[in-house]
């Protein structure tokens, strides 16, 4: 009855049926819900109340009102049509007032849900989490009061994860969507409007408060505010500051403040970093209260959090600068007494000062040294002290110059930085800093330069693969290494490489050095050296792979040496694969990546170099990717290199050889059927390449479109398959077809996907029931509108509104 009564109303021209007639009708329909709720019954009657006069509210209220009701139903295609009628009900009005009524009602009804008793128990009143979620669609309707009203309604201090979730979830639409209805500078920042202030800061505040709850909460709260202040301007202009503004930054200080004097914790210390960062110079005006309790810290702190603290008062130091750092907290020696005070800063200050004042250093750091020096000669020496711990201090001595890599990294930094400004190498760090000196030399003085330190370079190179290898077993620091790859590239590729030959021959695994600092010392080489030392690098490499020692750094060398050599990835190609194929996966996440992407590289260059059909290591490739993984994380892995496969396969299509996009996807057709291990595809491989397949689709849609019998070798295995992971893998493909290709793009295919379905829709386990029924609701809609076209603002809405049901978290 319901299906004949949708049926004869869209049929029924709507000049036919006047306000009054609506009305009724509407009010009719209302309350055979009451009686039978059902999804088709809720479509009526939004159809209805778009016939109604929508700028009287007491004619509408009712059926709006059972909208809203319905829209946090528990069942399932209920809520769905409820959420879609609503919110496309709001947006058709036109009135002020009307307006004004839907949102009072709709926040009454949303407190009157978040204000049930929430434990920590699974067993949450489910009406709670879709209001909310229903709160998140119809947030762009209503204004900007009633948003505000509805953030402070929400229960900020549960306890369930599920109903903390949602509550970010929410508030972070909100912040979205004031920014997307603020200013947008050229550099992707936002400049908030000033009638969002006020609110914007609210759900900043908000939000604030979560940093110091269960670990989950926290870190996604910690995400959101690092996100949103490295990317909204507070002030305008640094010059003039608006009451609204000012207003917006000591409420969100004092939330940070109250946080920090509650927990300070990794979550919460990286945002106040940021606003450090954010607010800039003014933060001396805003901030001082939180410098003052992050030194308290200092003294107590320890770990990361110490780290945390230190990085914080770092970014105070560059935006405030050091000399009102100073102020208050100022360094002090007594040489008499033999104290001293707010010595931390020292260490703070070497890493974070840039560009300060000569004068500042005059005033403040000389006498320091002068004062330490002072009461260095006025200590005592205890001679039998010292006696007990001379030959302690000298055991120890080696270990306290290697740790100690102050002097080093200095000299590193500047080679660095006197090879680039002669070379015309691009600086990596500190670019603006050199940019400030003002240091340029013509072509003529850069060549003089290079010339003269050009035998020099070669003895730093030496030294500083010496200095590499010191650390073992640890890594060497980052500094050390830029410093090798920035003289590899300022030296005669020919010099190079002996440099290189004689330090792999030099240093050996045998003589207690880790496999994996040589194979990173030589992809520091890779670019300087060229092709001809890669027989040297890839025998370290299959030296470690085979022994199954430093897995992750053997595959990142390999992976980096197929990346940027196509002479290595020509001439070693089938060693490489034959290499990965005869080795077994590594059971380290990290390692997986790297392994992954060696074949991703490898494949997309089989792609190149074997006609379509006939391209054996790209399906041995495809098959460790798509079924050797087991477990969800190595899975996840494996579909990321899959999705990045084909995205480089569509975006860079071989001119000589177009359709190595088509290829790729066949090539994972054939796993339906084929195995190279099995010969006829068992079930399980079946299912993975559906899985496959599917993770494909849901990237681009447009792949069945492009291959037209893609969805019908799918559909067959209905037909043949009765294995249940191979059904629901099929149906999960036919479920990503149906939510994302456009309307008209799916009418050309339902029939087949109706004939598929439909024996399967009778199926007796009820997961399998459930999901065909849902597939075929959302075909049933989307057929509906084309057959009964709406306009382009409609169809898009209706698009996105259906594409984004699979993902609410009903």
């Amino acid at each position: 009855m319901c299906l004949f009564l949708e049926f004869v109303l869209r049929r029924v021209p709507k000049e036919f049926i006047t306000k009054s007639e609506a009305t009724k009708s509407m009010k009719i329909v209302v309350k055979a819900l009451q009686a039978t709720s059902d999804s088709t019954l809720v479509e009526c009657l939004a159809w209805l109340l778009e016939l109604c006069d929508l700028d009287n509210w007491e004619s509408i209220k009712l059926g709006v009102q059972a909208l809203i009701y319905y829209s946090s139903h528990t069942r399932l295609e209920v809520r769905k049509s409820a959420q879609i009628c609503a919110v496309k009900v709001f947006r058709s009005f036109e009135s002020e007032k009307v307006k004004e009524c839907a949102s009072e009602l709709v926040l009454q009804m949303f407190t009157s849900h978040v204000s049930l008793p929430i434990d920590e128990s699974d067993t949450i009143d489910p009406c709670i989490l879709h209001m909310m979620d229903m709160m998140r669609f119809l947030i762009p309707d209503l204004p900007p009061n009633f948003a505000s009203k509805a953030i402070r309604a929400l229960p900020i201090g549960a306890k369930s994860s599920m109903v903390m979730r949602r509550i970010l979830d929410f508030m972070e639409i909100l912040l979205e969507y004031f920014e997307d209805e603020s200013e947008l500078t050229p550099i992707d920042t936002v400049i908030i409007t000033k009638k969002w202030i006020s609110e914007y800061s609210l759900i900043i505040c908000r939000i604030a408060g979560l940093l110091t709850s269960d670990h989950a909460t926290a870190t996604r709260a910690s995400s959101i505010l690092k996100e949103k202040l490295g990317r909204v301007f507070i002030f305008e202009d640094q010059n003039i500051v608006a009451p609204k503004e000012t207003k917006m930054v000591v409420n969100i200080c004092d939330a940070l403040l109250e946080v920090l004097s509650t927990h300070a914790n990794e979550h919460s210390l990286p945002v106040i970093a940021g606003l450090f960062q954010n607010i800039g110079n003014k933060s001396i005006v805003y901030m001082h209260k939180i410098l003052l309790k992050l030194a308290e810290f200092m003294t107590k702190a320890s770990g990361d959090v110490k780290r945390h603290v230190q990085e914080c008062i770092g970014c105070a130091v560059i935006v405030m600068k050091p000399e009102k750092v100073h102020e208050f907290f100022p360094i002090s020696v007594d040489p008499d007494e033999l104290t001293y005070t707010n010595t931390w800063l020292i260490p703070i200050y070497r890493d974070h000062v840039v560009l300060s004042s000569l004068g500042f250093f005059i005033r403040t750091i000389v006498p320091l040294s002068e004062s330490f020096m002072e009461a260095c000669k006025k200590v005592e020496e205890n001679s039998e002290i010292r006696k007990q711990f001379e030959s302690h201090a000298r055991d120890h001595m080696i270990k306290w110059l290697k740790k100690d890599v102050f002097m080093i990294e200095h000299i590193g930094i500047a080679l660095q930085y006197l090879v680039k400004g002669n070379k015309g190498l691009p600086f990596l760090s500190g670019e603006e800093l050199f940019k400030d000196w003002g240091i340029e030399y013509g072509k003529k003085v850069e060549m003089e330069n290079m010339k003269a330190m050009l035998p020099w370079l070669e003895e730093f190179l030496k030294a500083f693969i010496q200095v590499f290898f010191q650390f073992s077993p640890e890594k060497p620091p980052a500094f050390v290494k830029d410093t090798i790859r920035c003289l590899t590239l300022a030296i005669k590729s020919s010099k190079v490489k002996v440099i290189f030959r004689s330090s792999l021959k030099n240093v050996s695994v045998d003589e207690g050095r880790p496999l994996n600092l040589i194979l990173e010392l030589a992809s520091l080489f890779v670019e300087a050296t060229g092709v001809d030392s890669d027989d040297i690098i890839y025998n370290s490499i299959e030296e470690c792979l085979k022994e199954g020692v430093e897995d992750g750094d053997a595959y990142a060398a390999l992976y980096k040496i197929l990346v940027e050599s196509s002479d290595f990835r020509s001439s070693k190609f089938k060693q490489v694969i034959d290499l990965l194929l005869g080795l077994k996966p590594p059971k380290d996440i990290t390692s997986l990546r790297w392994r992954f992407l060696c074949f991703k590289i490898l494949l997309v260059h089989s792609m190149e170099i074997f006609h379509a059909g006939k391209n054996i290591y790209g399906i041995h490739m495809l098959y460790e990717i798509i079924v050797r993984p087991r477990d969800k994380k190595s899975k996840k892995v494996a579909g990321e290199i899959l999705v990045e496969t084909s995205t480089i396969l569509k975006k860079e299509p071989s001119p000589s050889k177009p359709g190595n996009y088509q290829v790729f996807i066949s090539m994972i057709m054939l796993l339906l059927f084929w195995s190279p291990y099995h010969g006829k595809a068992p079930s399980h491989v079946k299912a993975d390449a559906v899985s496959a397949l599917s993770l494909l689709v849901s990237d681009d849609p447009q792949i069945c479109l492009l291959m037209p019998d893609v969805v019908p070798s799918i559909l067959g295995l209905l037909d043949k398959e009765d294995n249940i992971q191979v059904v629901k893998g099929v149906l999960w493909f036919i479920e990503n077809i149906v939510v994302n290709l456009p309307v008209r793009k799916l009418h050309d295919l339902h029939a087949a996907i109706f004939r598929g379905l439909y024996p399967w829709s009778d199926a007796s386990l009820h997961d399998i029931k459930s999901k065909v029924d849902a597939i075929l609701m959302i075909i049933k809609h989307k057929i509906s509108i084309f057959m009964h076209p709406l306009s382009p603002e409609e169809e898009e809405e209706e698009e996105y509104m259906i594409s984004n049901q699979r993902w609410m978290p009903f």
